[in-house]
């Protein structure tokens, strides 16, 4: 017999592993009501439904460079290579193709130089390393040593995150208001990048995992969209261009809000740019306060944050419809929500 604990209320409350049965189908491995097996199913089936991805949007976000996967998606070197960020001294006397051959003779292996800065006399560079050989590459790198004096060249090398970008003020006299943008010449580069993504058809710019877009590796940028100061220089070349576009792609660029609409209106006045569709999908968004700057773009009537953590809040059964009414305070011209239509 099962121990029993009787109770005031006249109920039985039986023990765990009471009528632990060993040939019972539960304790088995193909019992499908198991939370492992059972979860594992029904993402099986979610996979199912989805759509077959495009193989160019494939490419860009499994490759950095075209020399590996990336690890994930907050992850921007490829498996097993870490960024490394290099800083020298007095650099005004020896052309980078200096420093790329050395270091690479130091290390055994071609590397291939992003973000080169000049501060100065001296410059920063960043260049991806193995992590397996991370101590001994860079040991290897502090020892070159300039051919002339015969000192070391490479002041500090450390690993990174991800590569850093510069900036450069401008400046609206008439409010007094400054903001942070790109130098002139990475300007340049992401009016280039805009143009062959831009479909001249339809109206649409894709700038979808823009930090892997191979137009700007190849040419040594690095420039991921979810730093503000990028963000705010393509806000600037959209604004001097008065672009109307149908829809702006911005999937897979790790953007948490879009802020710097509001910070690029005060500098550079209302808007002069529109587009009706949004997708925001696969980025770091949670809240709906995220996306109160998308209130100074008038007529956008559809929105996509599919792959969002505000994406689960939405599907809620309870609170979704909660989230959903902030996000028509924000959008009220808003007719479609991932998809779906707003009822």
């Amino acid at each position: 017999m099962p121990r029993v604990n009787y109770k005031r209320n006249k109920k039985y409350v039986y023990h765990k592993g009471d009528y632990d049965d060993p040939d019972h189908p539960a304790h088995t491995h193909d019992y499908p009501h198991f939370r492992n097996d059972w979860n594992s199913g029904r993402r099986a089936h979610r996979n199912a439904q989805r759509p077959n991805a495009n193989a160019e949007m494939i490419r860009r976000v499994m490759f950095v460079d075209g020399q590996g996967p990336s690890h994930t998606q907050t992850v921007l070197a490829p498996v097993g290579e870490t960024w490394v960020r290099a800083s020298v001294a007095n650099a005004a006397s020896l052309p980078m193709e200096f420093f790329k051959e050395s270091i690479s003779t130091a290390i055994g292996s071609p590397i291939r130089v992003y973000n080169y800065m000049t501060k100065g006399e001296g410059c920063i560079f960043f260049f991806k390393l193995r992590s397996k050989r991370l101590n001994e590459s860079i040991q290897a790198i502090k020892a070159i040593v300039n051919p002339t004096n015969n000192t070391p060249i490479i002041c500090d090398v450390k690993a990174c995150f991800e590569p850093d970008v510069p900036s450069s003020t401008f400046a609206n006299a008439d409010a007094g208001i400054s903001a942070a943008l790109l130098p002139e010449s990475w300007m340049n580069a992401l009016r280039e990048c805009f143009k062959e993504r831009f479909q001249t058809t339809s109206h649409v710019l894709d700038l979808s995992s823009l930090h892997t877009d191979l137009t700007l590796l190849n040419r040594g940028y690095f420039i991921p969209l979810n730093k503000n100061i990028v963000f705010s220089s393509f806000l600037a070349i959209l604004q001097e261009n008065n672009a109307r576009l149908s829809a702006l792609n911005l999937s897979n660029n790790r953007l948490r809000n879009v802020q710097p609409i509001d910070d690029m209106k005060r500098v550079l006045g209302p808007p002069t740019y529109s587009f009706e569709r949004i997708d925001l999908s696969v980025n770091l968004i949670h809240f709906p306060r995220c996306l109160e700057a998308l209130s100074n773009i008038p007529g956008i009537i559809d929105l996509d944050l599919s792959d969002n953590p505000l994406a689960g809040r939405l599907s809620h059964p309870k609170s979704g419809k909660v989230f959903e009414s902030h996000i028509v305070k924000i959008l009220p011209g808003l007719k479609t929500l991932n998809g779906k239509p707003i009822k």
